[in-house]
């Protein structure tokens, strides 16, 4: 796989999620890779209700999920994710995530979090070296990891 079917970023659609949002627009690039299960990939609106989240909080952290929290979304659709905490810095996963000391045999596509910032793994190239979406960014554009 080269690319995901699409890629969500940081006010893609009418959300304005710039600060909070990349782990939703994480969930959406994940869940257009699978049409089967996913006939129209949920607004992250319609995510937020899933989880429980009120996207309108005044305080922008308030809006903010991690992985896991979108565990239910997947749920929904009939599939599962499985968590991977990959951090270049000294900072401790919550148990609920596979710590990674090295990027091998990452199922494509994963959702990756670093405690700050959630990816989209998108592609192994060979070894531990993946491409990575990253879904701050306007297109979202691949780099590697």
């Amino acid at each position: 796989m080269t690319s995901l079917r699409k890629m969500y970023y940081y006010g893609c659609d009418d959300t304005k999620d710039h600060g909070w949002g990349c782990v939703y627009r994480c969930v959406q690039s994940v869940l257009s890779e699978f049409p089967d299960n996913v006939l129209s990939v949920p607004t992250i609106p319609d995510i937020a209700g899933l989880i429980g989240k009120n996207i309108h909080d005044p305080n922008l952290k308030n809006r903010w999920i991690e992985p896991h929290n979108a565990s239910p979304v997947f749920e929904r659709y009939g599939l599962t994710l499985d968590l991977y905490w990959y951090c270049t810095y000294d900072k401790y996963p919550p148990g609920v995530y596979t710590e990674i000391t090295n990027l091998t045999k990452l199922p494509v596509p994963s959702i990756v979090d670093d405690g700050t910032y959630g990816y989209v793994i998108t592609k192994h190239i060979s070894g531990s070296r993946y491409t990575a979406m990253d879904p701050h960014q306007t297109g979202a554009p691949l780099f590697e990891l």
